[in-house]
């Protein structure tokens, strides 16, 4: 699923309907994809969200370049 956030589209997915949600948020340079087993795992309990970070997976790129600072 797609989603525009602050004018960029942002890939995300929802996975089971437990009444607690866990929001899973990788590392820099990572996807979503990183969590597939575990979101399998947890979503047996939970409602699990994932998302890909502007210009990671297939979320679009920011504007301008970030960086770690």
């Amino acid at each position: 699923m797609q989603i525009v956030v602050n004018s960029l589209l942002i890939n995300y997915s929802i996975a089971g309907n437990g009444k607690k949600e866990i929001l899973m948020l990788h590392g820099w340079g990572d996807d979503s994809s990183t969590f597939n087993l575990l979101s399998q795992q947890l979503s047996k309990t939970y409602k699990v969200i994932r998302l890909d970070l502007p210009g990671f997976g297939a979320s679009q790129p920011p504007n301008s370049v970030w960086s770690l600072d």
